[in-house]
């Protein structure tokens, strides 16, 4: 519905980041340096970052086989709440994952 009624070439799952991706360090020898220091800003005044979950990709048949990417123009996201996104990747990623199922669920009254 959302690929059709905002006529986009793609869909795809996103969320928030945990930590955002211009905070991040990175190691030069023994020390850490800021990996975007000409990007540091107060942390509520950076940009709202999405981060591809990578659960669907809804995309035009004509676009993926034009660009042979996911990626592509007028892409939009369809945005899975952060307590509900998690990629299970690493065996810890499945204790994230059974943790949070655990928690009871607000009622939406």
């Amino acid at each position: 519905e959302l690929l059709l009624d905002k006529r986009a070439n793609a869909v795809i799952g996103v969320t928030r980041y945990y930590e955002h991706p211009l905070l991040a360090l990175r190691e030069r020898g023994q020390f850490l340096t800021p990996a975007f220091p000409k990007r540091l800003k107060q942390s509520q005044r950076l940009p709202d970052y999405r981060v591809s979950l990578g659960y669907f990709y809804f995309i035009r048949t004509d676009i993926l086989q034009q660009r042979r990417s996911f990626y592509v123009p007028r892409m939009l996201g369809y945005t899975i709440p952060r307590e509900r996104a998690v990629d299970i990747d690493e065996p810890e990623h499945l204790q994230v994952a059974e943790a949070l199922m655990s928690i009871p669920k607000r009622d939406s009254n």
